[in-house]
């Protein structure tokens, strides 16, 4: 599985999906290229093969069926805890398979798989 994270993902919730997943790849977008516009960003995604990562709705429902597909972090991120809970929970079940061509949402309380 292949992720591009979105700068406003920290760094720290990267190493832990890495740790947990050695089988993922990630890259925060500002690894790549400092400033990256969105449809650079949409560029690298398709190129690459890649999911986004993303705490930003309104960019992850412009690119969501432009790409294979979103993760949409749909709550606010009260401490880093709580984002790396969310995200590894959802990230330790499922398969590239599984997201593919999907917008996933994951909330504070749910995940929702569109």
């Amino acid at each position: 599985m292949r992720i591009i994270a979105d700068e406003n993902i920290p760094i720290s919730i990267l190493k832990e999906i890495k740790n947990t997943r050695k089988d993922i790849k990630i890259l925060r977008i500002d690894e790549l290229k400092k400033d990256m516009n969105e449809d650079e960003i949409i560029e690298i995604c398709i190129k690459y093969d890649c999911s986004l990562l993303t705490f930003n709705k309104s960019f992850a429902e412009k690119v969501g069926s432009k790409i294979k597909s979103v993760i949409l972090l749909d709550f606010t991120p009260k401490s880093l805890k709580l984002i790396k809970e969310r995200v590894l929970k959802f990230l330790k079940t499922k398969s590239n398979e599984d997201i593919k061509g999907k917008f996933i949402k994951i909330r504070e309380e749910s995940i929702i798989i569109e």
